[in-house]
């Protein structure tokens, strides 16, 4: 590994985290100081060990729960080296590994995001289901299988409960919800294009969510009144 540097270098990177035992992989990975190859400052502790050793659990709620969404194995395990690490370590490691877009995307979510996404499911405050779809509708799968590793590795269990009841709702119910008015509807109401579309359809996603619109009459009547409040 150390002669390699980029797409070889991420190659090498993601085979080892498609072993069986990717835990052993780490451990040879920081005995040797190979990932200093991945960012020099790249240090793992004992909460990546843990939250290695957890994830089985976390894929498994993820496959009982959404099926028919396929993880990235490999990607995930490679996000759990940079679970902890500062976004300019994280961005660093993206620059070296020269990853695709998409993989990017994905191992940007590994660190503050996941943690605060973590941080949000667990809160004793009262959240409603549409902070919760907007701080977890960018993540990619792979990045709420990891938010919910965090979690279990947290110290903080009390909210255990409430996490899962949030982070479930999400995933089976209300990811999949949408507004049943789109842009074409606001414009046979009357709304001319402009920056007001996407500030509407927002508005009545979270309305719906919320649970404060269910019937098409009281979508449109909302839709209604905010297109005049905007227009």
């Amino acid at each position: 590994v150390a002669r390699l540097s980029g797409p070889r270098l991420a190659n090498e990177i993601f085979a080892l985290m498609k072993e069986r035992r990717p835990q052993e992989a780490i451990r040879r990975l920081r005995r040797l100081r190979l990932l200093r190859f991945v960012h020099p400052r790249l240090a793992l502790g004992k909460r990546n060990e843990r939250l290695m050793a957890v994830l089985p659990k976390a894929m498994r709620w993820w496959e009982r729960r959404c099926p028919k969404a396929p993880l990235d194995r490999a990607m995930l395990r490679v996000m759990t080296l940079l679970a902890y690490a500062a976004p300019a370590t994280i961005c660093g490691a993206i620059q070296r590994l020269q990853l695709s877009a998409a993989q990017a995307r994905t191992l940007e979510c590994a660190g503050e995001q996941s943690s605060n996404a973590a941080a949000l499911l667990s809160s004793q405050a009262a959240v409603p289901p549409s902070v919760v779809y907007r701080k977890l509708v960018a993540l990619p799968n792979e990045a709420l299988v990891l938010v919910l590793a965090k979690s279990l590795i947290s110290p903080r269990r009390a909210g255990s409960a409430r996490f899962s009841r949030r982070l479930n709702r999400f995933v089976t119910r209300d990811r999949h919800v949408t507004a049943r008015i789109n842009g074409d509807g606001l414009k046979q109401l009357g709304l001319r294009p402009g920056p007001h579309f996407k500030t509407i359809l927002d508005q009545l996603l979270d309305e719906r969510l919320d649970g404060r619109i269910s019937a098409a009459a009281q979508e449109r009547e909302r839709a209604c009144a905010l297109v005049k409040h905007y227009g």
